[in-house]
């Protein structure tokens, strides 16, 4: 597979934070030296998002990366069944972790790659969060749930980050910021295609949950 090394910082961290590239923030498919990790440890107060605060902090402190994209590592993954269903306090719970690390020292740290990924991926969750609410009938613009979902979307609304998401993100953002009837008709507008391609994978997973 392609190989990459850097020792510069700003792309270390962009490299990290950015998931289109399959490098993820997982701690799993990377290997660290020992004298790297020296002081670092999870954060147990964390209940998401652990592996990216642990990453993060360690990028922070290393000289170089290099990564390959050759697959190294495998695991079976099962079908997916009522556990995997989509969960609404999931998605907005994912999204206040990462808020919470982008305090404004630590986006100076990170850079404005890194920041502009992070808050690329509070958006992207936040869509699948509003899916979910879509489809399950709880989309109301006096909800809870849909209020919270709005002010984080709101709040991390830009252009850079907005040019990170998927083409067929961006009309469902503006249209979800601008009113829910028509979040509502242009989602539906662009299921079809979305399923005759594959997709679709939150619709149809929620179809499949038993009444």
């Amino acid at each position: 597979g392609a190989e990459v090394f850097t020792d510069k910082k700003e792309d270390m961290l962009e490299l990290l934070t950015d998931i289109r590239r399959g490098f993820g923030w997982g701690v799993w498919n990377k290997v660290y030296k020992r004298e790297l990790l020296s002081g670092l440890e999870f954060d147990e107060k964390l209940r998401i998002n652990e592996d990216l605060d642990f990453n993060i902090r360690a990028f922070l402190k290393a000289s170089a990366i290099s990564y390959t994209e050759a697959k190294l590592y495998h695991y079976n993954k099962e079908n997916e069944g009522l556990s995997k269903a989509p969960d609404i306090k999931r998605y907005l719970n994912a999204m206040e972790a990462i808020e919470e690390l982008l305090s404004p020292d630590m986006k100076r740290k990170l850079g404005e790659g890194a920041s502009a990924n992070l808050e690329s991926e509070i958006l992207n969750q936040g869509l699948m969060a509003a899916e979910v609410l879509l489809l399950t009938g709880e989309l109301d613009p006096k909800d809870e749930d849909t209020l919270r979902l709005r002010r984080m979307l709101r709040k991390h609304r830009g252009k850079e980050a907005e040019k990170r998401l998927r083409i067929d993100q961006r009309p469902l953002l503006s249209a979800l910021m601008r009113n829910l009837r028509l979040y509502k008709a242009v989602y539906y507008g662009e299921l079809p295609a979305k399923l005759l391609l594959g997709g679709g994978d939150i619709y149809k997973r929620i179809k499949r949950r038993p009444d």
